[in-house]
């Protein structure tokens, strides 16, 4: 699960996280700056899974994006968000803003970083690349 659920620090919103989110494809393909692998929104190789949602006490999209930014201590392009007249960057390709709809939300943001893998590697990414990169850890990041 990823870390917002079991780590929110400072983000605020109302109630417990939720396993009530759309499905989105997921798989561990950035390398955090600590070194250990992190799930994004990956449409390449990403396993699609149910996510978590939280009521934000934002009242406004652009209010919840900049509190999701701080929170991941990301720039705010790297948030997404989609409202009902289906304003949405497309990194869902549309299946976040049609859950909005489903079940009577307003709109949604999500974070959504880029792969750092390659970068970080210079291998492409794959499941085996990640489980030969995990291998070669030691330490603290292992």
């Amino acid at each position: 699960m990823g870390s917002l659920i079991w780590s929110p620090r400072e983000l605020p919103h109302h109630g417990p996280w939720a396993p009530n989110g759309p499905t989105i494809p997921i798989e561990f393909a950035r390398i955090a700056r600590d070194g250990r692998l992190s799930l994004i929104i990956d449409h390449d190789h990403g396993e699609m899974v149910p996510s978590w949602s939280a009521l934000a006490t934002a009242t406004h999209l652009e209010e919840g994006r900049v509190d999701l930014a701080s929170r991941e201590g990301c720039p705010i392009r790297n948030i997404g968000c989609t409202d009902l007249n289906g304003n949405e960057t497309e990194v869902t390709g549309g299946v976040v803003g049609a859950w909005c709809r489903r079940t009577g939300w307003d709109g949604a943001v999500w974070t959504q970083l880029p792969s750092t893998f390659e970068e970080r590697t210079g291998d492409p990414f794959s499941v085996e690349a990640a489980l030969a990169y995990l291998h070669h850890l030691t330490g603290d990041t292992r």
